[in-house]
């Protein structure tokens, strides 16, 4: 993905877009909140991390990485823009 081979512009691009489709998922959301946290827009990684849990109240990080289970050895770029979004209040 953009994300993983650290065009962050490009994966901002794409997860806006995708996050606006109607049938969109999680991921969308997660992907552009991981991309805007990377490139150091931790205000817009916010928000758009609001918009997640207003549309998905019961989403759960935890949860969603036992279902989901990545290895940050490669997916270091996903890893690093979530912890840093979630990190931050």
């Amino acid at each position: 993905s953009h994300l993983e081979l650290g065009e962050f512009e490009q994966a901002v691009h794409y997860g806006s877009k995708a996050c606006r489709h109607a049938n969109t998922v999680p991921w969308a959301y997660l992907t552009l909140i991981s991309a805007l946290s990377n490139i150091e827009r931790g205000a817009e990684a916010r928000s758009v991390r609001a918009e997640l849990l207003r549309r998905w109240p019961d989403f759960s990080l935890p949860h969603f990485a036992e279902s989901n289970p990545f290895d940050p050895e490669t997916t270091p770029n996903w890893h690093r823009g979530i912890g840093v979004a979630w990190a931050v209040d």
